[in-house]
């Protein structure tokens, strides 16, 4: 809890643009793998829990942030 970081987003200009593109197929595997490994790639010391995505019909995504263990 006070390591956590979290972010609810309401309106996703990503998965709506891919909606009117008709990407939604490559859109969820975006919203699946990508933002993890991007995560990943710029501070391995966090982890990412994303339950709630648009791209699976929730009407929201929670990011939340959680600082690993070994590094507090």
């Amino acid at each position: 809890p006070n390591d956590n970081f979290v972010v609810k987003i309401k309106h996703c200009t990503f998965i709506n643009a891919a909606k009117e593109w008709g990407l939604n197929e490559y859109a969820k595997i975006y919203c699946k793998y990508v933002d993890y490994k991007i995560l990943e790639g710029y501070n391995p010391d966090v982890k990412l829990i994303l339950k709630s995505r648009h791209d699976t019909g929730a009407n929201r995504c929670v990011f939340r942030y959680v600082m690993k263990e070994e590094n507090k």
